[in-house]
């Protein structure tokens, strides 16, 4: 018990992250400007992640360990976010070299599904934290748990929403309906965010239940749409004309959507469902009479009105009979 000695391990703690600032550098440069300006093509900690990353996330978590039977301090937790970091990095890079044998993955790119799978093995890796942190009551693992949370959710939001959407961007999918790519991409993802929504509160941030559940919504929303897109178009979801029996199955099976999510809200007595269910079903209403009325013709206008007729009254007795004495 030596109170100079955690002075000592903190200051060895703060030269090993320097020495890792070079390779860390040189990192972004890859990332920023490719092998153009750099002088050098590898980097230990993406080539030895094992031994450059994961041994000292290993020394750094039995460091915290040992400190901690002593005293509960910052070193102790900024050892733990450490080891939590490190041990990241590592499965990061492990990931890639599983995509890329005998490659520098530093000059390779990551591929639709190969982004994915670290995506969702970053949010799993998220809910790891989260349950180390409730388990074992350490502040460090919740902290980095919600963190990397959030790096999952940028992941998600910049690759499958933005560039690599396969509305817009040529990506094969999958010619299999349902059982298809993208649920790997964006079904996988809602059981991940679903447990963590879960463990919020024992985070301490039980108020961000409401944009784990938003989220959760959003996701199968976009799931649900562009499986039925697959169906009518296959492999690949862009370039292709919209068909009038595509536009109405939208239409039937967002209704459909909504109406599950109001029984499911009902049946667990959930506001937030409840109110997801009215969001999808009012704007379902909204599409059939601002789009589908001009761009249907025939008998299709005609079932398109008839079922949202007979919806609306099956919704109204719902709630009249199960929903009103919730008080939502």
């Amino acid at each position: 018990n030596v109170k100079a000695l955690r002075y000592i391990i903190g200051i060895l703690a703060c030269v090993f992250i320097f020495l890792l600032i070079p390779q860390l550098l040189l990192l972004i440069q890859f990332i920023v400007y490719g092998s153009s300006f750099v002088l050098q093509d590898r980097v230990p900690i993406v080539d030895s992640p094992t031994f450059q990353l994961g041994l000292p996330a290993l020394f750094f978590a039995m460091a915290s360990s040992l400190l901690r039977s002593q005293k509960e301090d910052d070193l102790v937790r900024s050892l733990e976010a450490a080891a939590i970091i490190l041990a990241g990095g590592m499965g990061y890079f492990l990931t890639r070299h599983q995509f890329h044998p005998n490659e520098s993955i530093l000059l390779i790119k990551a591929g639709f599904i190969e982004r994915s799978v670290i995506t969702n093995l970053i949010l799993f890796y998220s809910l790891a934290c989260l349950w180390v942190g409730k388990k074992y009551s350490r502040q460090a693992a919740l902290i980095s748990g919600l963190v990397i949370c959030g790096i999952a959710m940028l992941r998600i939001s910049y690759f499958d929403f933005v560039v690599y959407n396969p509305l817009w961007s040529e990506q094969a999918v999958g010619e299999l309906p349902i059982f298809n790519v993208l649920l790997l991409i964006y079904g996988l993802p809602i059981f991940g965010l679903w447990r963590i929504t879960l463990a919020l509160p024992y985070a301490g941030k039980p108020e961000w239940r409401k944009y784990g559940y938003g989220a959760i919504f959003f996701l199968s929303f976009v799931l649900v749409s562009l499986n039925i897109r697959q169906i009518f178009h296959g492999t690949y979801l862009n370039g292709h004309e919209i068909s009038n029996p595509e536009i109405y199955t939208y239409s039937i099976v967002w209704m459909l959507y909504g109406i599950v999510l109001l029984f499911l809200g009902t049946l667990y007595k959930e506001k937030m469902i409840r109110v997801a269910s009215l969001v999808i079903i009012a704007f379902t209403v909204g599409k059939v009479f601002l789009y589908d009325a001009s761009e249907l013709e025939g008998l299709l206008r005609v079932f398109s009105f008839f079922g949202l007729g007979l919806s609306l009254l099956g919704l109204s007795w719902f709630y009249t009979r199960f929903v009103v004495d919730t008080r939502v």
